[in-house]
């Protein structure tokens, strides 16, 4: 699955990313089954399952992303995908605050609005003229990547600082994978 130049193609990035996200969440339930956690330990150890579950989408986002300066399908197909990857840290938060009816509430709701907006800014990349695989496959592009989507899942999860950094460092693990597969890995 690879184009002409030789670089893997955007699916097989996602279908790596996913494999990348599973051994993480698989690693992290084998170390809890492991350890014998009773119910009151693996409550106190939640924070932390949630945010491996947060870092888990930012590896599969953020194995995406560097692909938005292409000119094949991806640059259609990201701006959906930002929207429903924008609204799962604020239906987690508003779900583990007040329950799951009101996290689906405000998936029907404010959930909407919050869908359409990441929808429109996915798809304003459409008007910026990238060069493919110029400045979005970098590492500074990963590293912004990494500390907004781990700022977002803060501020919309009730979430540790310590944690939104391991959220943050898994997206930039995701955009930096990517970066390697290609092997665009420069600064």
């Amino acid at each position: 699955m690879t184009i002409g130049d030789g670089m893997p193609r955007w699916e097989l990035h996602i279908s790596i990313a996913s494999m990348a996200a599973l051994v993480v969440l698989t690693g992290a339930a084998i170390g809890l089954v492991q350890n014998g956690l009773s119910m009151s330990e693996l409550r106190e150890a939640f924070p932390f399952i949630t945010a491996l579950s947060l870092g888990a989408i930012a590896i599969v986002l953020g194995s995406v992303l560097p692909d938005i300066d292409g000119n094949g399908r991806i640059r259609w197909t990201i701006g959906p995908v930002m929207g429903a990857f924008g609204i799962v840290p604020p239906f987690i938060g508003r779900s583990l605050e007040e329950g799951f009816t009101d996290g689906m509430m405000f998936i029907y709701h404010d959930g909407a609005r919050l869908f359409l907006l990441f929808t429109a800014i996915g798809f304003s990349f459409l008007l910026v003229p990238f060069k493919h695989r110029g400045k979005m496959h970098s590492i500074y592009p990963a590293v912004i990547f990494g500390t907004a989507w781990g700022l977002y899942t803060w501020s919309c999860v009730s979430l540790g600082i310590e944690h939104a950094f391991l959220v943050g460092g898994l997206g930039t693990f995701g955009y930096t994978w990517h970066l390697a597969m290609d092997g665009k890995l420069t600064f």
